[in-house]
């Protein structure tokens, strides 16, 4: 004979109990259904669910005293839900809801029962952060299409039967404080689907609380950097980026500079990130890259920021601009490859790659001159 049975464990009351505190936030329910003249007050104080949860130690007890049995096995098979979480919440509702829905009825009818179990059951809120979403529409873009996703797979979790079990959802717009948060809030779909709020501040750093995000993304935001690598500024170091202002086509020490300060950020963005999520959250990366058979100047965005930089070293010379300013100034922007960001990502012991993928832009390009080519 096998018998699986919850019990509470040793040494714990049996108000700490989830499956104890859902029976009173059922009763508090009851309660308050009997003041608003929904059910009589005499039902309910004449009603006991006829339910005990024993300690492992009684149910051995219990059946040592069976002269018939032997215990062969007796294991304890946690599971730590807490009131704190909003699916454990529902979960066990539901469980009590499909074992108590007999004796519920029987005593205060099928109408009531829904009522009842609507006014404990809490709505879920799934939360969602979009970090580095600018002012621009394709923040609200990518938002709805995790949004879509989410919805189908509840329903099909659901099997489409259950409204309810689909969340609501509460998107945090996160950048830099001195980005026009007016514009994006003006820009809001009207028929969106989710609660918006804007989060300030550098997505290098923490954001959100502990463990309260289940989903974060970023799209086209992590290549920048959090600041220009201090060596690039500096005259007497050997990674003094005189004359250009982009690691492109410069001495070998710029371009180091620029892939430490971005492996440092990359290591303070996940660090922050692997707080901030639930145990078992996803955080979804879109960069843009270069090729690992490429060096950064043989890519049409290299191309580009050096002959921007060549632009403004010409003006310089024609007295339009100082020359010292075009010294100091340094794009913080860092293009990574597919091969450097796996192994960054592996460095962090808090995450893991479930799925990475290069995503190959279709556009055509002219090919533009190196800027040492031009006339």
């Amino acid at each position: 004979m096998a018998i699986l049975m919850p019990c509470l464990p040793e040494g714990t009351l049996p108000s700490e109990s989830i499956i104890m505190q859902v029976f009173e936030i059922l009763g508090c329910a009851l309660t308050d259904m009997a003041k608003e003249g929904l059910v009589s007050e005499a039902l309910v104080d004449s009603f006991n669910l006829p339910i005990f949860i024993p300690t492992g130690n009684e149910v051995k007890g219990v059946l040592s005293n069976i002269e018939h049995l032997t215990i062969e096995k007796s294991e304890e098979i946690n599971y730590p839900p807490n009131l704190s979480n909003l699916e454990d919440v529902r979960l066990c509702i539901g469980h009590v809801r499909a074992v108590m829905e007999g004796i519920l009825c029987e005593n205060f009818g099928a109408e009531l029962l829904d009522q009842l179990f609507e006014s404990t059951s809490p709505k879920l809120v799934l939360c969602i952060a979009d970090l580095g979403c600018s002012t621009g529409t394709n923040t609200f873009i990518a938002v709805q299409n995790i949004i879509e996703a989410l919805e189908l797979l509840y329903r099909s979790r659901s099997r489409g039967l259950d409204t309810d079990q689909i969340p609501e959802f509460q998107v945090f717009f996160n950048d830099h404080s001195s980005n026009d948060f007016n514009t994006l809030f003006k820009s809001l779909p009207p028929n969106r689907q989710y609660f918006a709020a804007g989060v300030p501040g550098s997505f290098h750093a923490r954001l959100f609380p502990n463990s309260s995000l289940p989903f974060i993304h970023s799209s086209y935001a992590l290549h920048w950097l959090s600041r220009v690598p201090i060596e690039v500024m500096d005259e007497s170091s050997p990674a003094w980026n005189k004359g250009r202002i982009h690691y492109t086509n410069a001495p070998k020490q710029v371009g180091e500079a620029y892939a430490t300060r971005f492996a440092k950020d990359v290591e303070f963005f996940l660090s922050a990130r692997a707080q901030e999520l639930v145990a078992g959250g996803l955080l979804a990366l879109f960069l843009p890259a270069v090729p690992d058979v490429l060096s950064n100047s043989d890519t049409v965005i290299g191309t580009e920021l050096d002959l921007l930089g060549s632009c403004l070293m010409d003006m310089a010379k024609e007295g339009l601009v100082s020359e010292a300013k075009v010294d100091s100034f340094n794009l913080p922007l860092y293009y990574t490859s597919h091969k450097e960001l796996k192994e960054l990502i592996g460095r962090n012991e808090h995450f893991t790659i479930e799925r990475m993928e290069n995503l190959n832009n279709p556009k055509k390009h002219v090919i533009l001159p190196k800027p040492s080519m031009r006339a």
